[in-house]
């Protein structure tokens, strides 16, 4: 990188209008883009209030109609509600009906909840049934706590205002005002009229509706009496013009943003062609052979057998299997020196050679038949005296700029069926930056593949650290909550390609053809890796019983009940050429967002800790 001025590089940006309007990518594309979406909220926003006008009424008016006398109160929750109650809480009226289960949770001894929806066929609003039990409490005195709404002002934060507007003393029914308050939200309006009934053995029952207000009206004529007072319309919090300079605010910002962006982008790059630059470390052949070294399995091999870790604390993120078919193991580690984060997975395979799984592996031209996100592939050199390969992948994610990928990568083999892989970025003449493509600028990641003792099993560990920016903890909540579904994406594509007896589809020189054996001073250190792995996986099967019959405990981060979304990494971290932590979180989210609740495989799994 050289320094250069900004603001010169940012006038030159502008300097070719034709360039810049075509650019897809652009600060001006962007803006109206956010523009769009702008006059969309404000379409919605003003549909939203002439629908509501079309509804509401003055509430003192209609309260003085429909209530005008204690008649009118005595109809509003009758014996048939009491008896509607009873069946929904029976669930006798749910034949017809699938519920889904949402929650369980308890505290032995203190409270327990549980929860389930079911959607309604006739379109209506979703149905909600919960179960909550308290221990060492009355049924009087969790009757006087639900029903003490004063009290509820106190611990409900949500609730900033409640009054009663009515009660009939003859029916026992009473009608009620409250003001919700949620973040982000238009505080919500509630007239509800409620009304207990007691049984026997300390039973109660109550039901609560929505007192019915509403009268038609011509909605064009409320609309023009809202807008009539410009005072109160400006007033108004939630009014249309509010939420229209809010959302030109959050225009601005998302456009000073990408100008920020820009700007960082030019005082960052090079004034010189990255041609230049790269055909200068990349001009001879005698260049390539040193991108990956012999050193660089070494440090692998320490790193797949956790030798240099002692000074890290690594976490467990998820432990899943089908006992068939496939088992996943991954956890990371936040490196001391604020690096991006480290990944470390293992994945075993049923029924698979160790040959088979790494043809399936470095065959990028079948990734592309069912790794969606892989839209481009390339090689660019290869290295026939060092067995080392350049290739270049594009990677596409919703919602994400394209990640580029320009890695280099190197293969061994090792005694009994062992194959060690080892990638990392690198340049190449061929392949200069373009704007339209984030390049990852630091990629580190290797395998080993090997077969699995006393079983027709072969596992692949891997080892992977990237730099694609994203936020870190958000990758981490992604990855360990959809990466089962990529893994189990992954093992059908490879029963595939085995069963239809493929063979690697790309250039036929390539690093798997040029493939190097293992220097002999290391192939003794994976011995030792072999031997001490060796014991644990003859105690796997017994193990895989014990947690087939007592599962673990499902352990969720604080505060995240409902969090979709997921990675699709680390099975494929070290990948090679295709693999990256973006693709693993875009992709793997999206799989989860988007996949059936069942999966190909019958999955049996266990949550190893988040």
């Amino acid at each position: 990188m050289n320094s250069g001025n900004t603001l010169s590089k940012l006038a030159l940006y502008f300097s070719t209008s034709e360039a810049f309007l075509r650019r897809g990518d652009g600060v001006f594309c962007c803006c109206w883009a956010t523009v769009s979406a702008l006059v969309f909220i404000f379409l919605c926003q003003i549909f939203r209030k002439v629908r509501f006008f079309s509804h509401s009424s003055s509430p003192a008016v209609s309260v003085s109609q429909s209530l005008s006398s204690q008649s009118g109160i005595s109809t509003l929750v009758s014996d048939e509600d009491l008896k509607g109650l009873i069946e929904k809480l029976g669930e006798r009226d749910g034949d017809a009906e699938i519920w889904e289960d949402i929650i369980h949770r308890s505290n032995p001894t203190r409270v327990s909840y549980t929860a389930k929806c079911c959607k309604p066929k006739d379109g209506g609003p979703m149905k909600y049934l919960s179960t909550t039990v308290f221990e060492d409490c009355s049924p009087e005195a969790l009757r006087d706590f639900y029903m003490d709404n004063e009290y509820r002002k106190q611990w409900d934060k949500t609730v900033v205002e409640h009054e009663q507007l009515q009660v009939d003393s003859s029916s026992g029914i009473e009608i009620g005002r409250t003001i919700k308050k949620f973040p982000f939200l238009t505080p919500r309006e509630y007239v509800l009229a409620w009304r207990l009934w007691e049984g026997m053995n300390d039973k109660f029952y109550c039901f609560i509706k929505i007192w019915d207000s509403m009268n038609s009206g011509n909605t064009l004529s409320k609309l023009a009496l809202y807008f009539s007072s410009p005072e109160a319309f400006l007033r108004r919090g939630d009014g249309v013009f509010c939420c229209c300079w809010a959302t030109v605010s959050a225009l601005v910002f998302i456009f000073l943003c990408q100008i920020f962006r820009k700007v960082r982008f030019f005082s960052h790059s090079s004034s010189s062609s990255p041609a230049v630059s790269v055909s200068q470390s990349l001009s001879s052949q005698s260049g390539i052979s040193t991108l990956v070294s012999d050193e660089d399995l070494k440090g692998l091999i320490e790193k797949l057998g956790e030798r240099d870790g002692d000074a890290e604390i690594w976490e467990d993120i998820i432990h899943k299997s089908n006992p068939t078919r496939v088992s996943y193991t991954a956890k990371c580690c936040k490196p001391k020196d604020g690096g991006p984060m480290k990944y470390s997975s293992t994945t075993v395979f049923e029924d698979c050679s160790p040959e088979a799984l790494r043809d399936f592996y470095m065959d990028n031209e079948y990734r592309k038949q069912w790794d969606k996100t892989v839209v481009e592939h390339e090689q660019l050199q290869v290295d026939s005296s060092s067995g080392i390969e350049i290739g270049r992948t594009i990677k596409k994610f919703p919602f994400l700029t394209p990640r580029e990928y320009v890695l280099a990568w190197r293969l061994w083999e090792g005694m009994s069926d062992k194959f060690y892989c080892f990638i990392k970025d690198c340049d190449h003449s061929m392949v200069p930056q373009q704007r339209k493509y984030l390049r990852v600028s630091y990629f580190r990641s290797g395998w080993r593949i090997r077969k699995v003792p006393d079983r027709n099993a072969c596992e692949i560990h891997m080892f992977h650290q990237e730099d694609a920016g994203l936020n870190v903890e958000m990758a981490k909540l992604a990855f360990s909550k959809g990466i089962w579904s990529y893994v189990c994406k992954m093992e059908n594509a490879l029963r595939k390609y085995i069963a239809t007896g493929h063979r690697p589809q790309g250039p036929t020189v390539s690093a798997v053809s040029l493939m190097k054996k293992i220097p002999s001073e290391l192939e003794n250190e994976t011995d030792d890796i072999t031997n001490s792995l060796g014991t644990m996986h003859r105690g796997e099967g017994a193990k895989r019983k014990k947690l087939l019959r007592k599962p673990s405990k499902k352990q969720i981060a604080n505060g995240l009940l409902l969090v979709g979304g997921a990675v699709g990494g680390a099975v494929c971290l070290s990948r090679g050429h295709s693999a990256s932590l973006g693709a693993k979180v875009a992709l793997a989210y999206f799989l989860t967002k988007l996949s059936k609740r069942g999966a190909p495989l019958s999955q049996t799994s266990q949550n190893a800790g988040i």
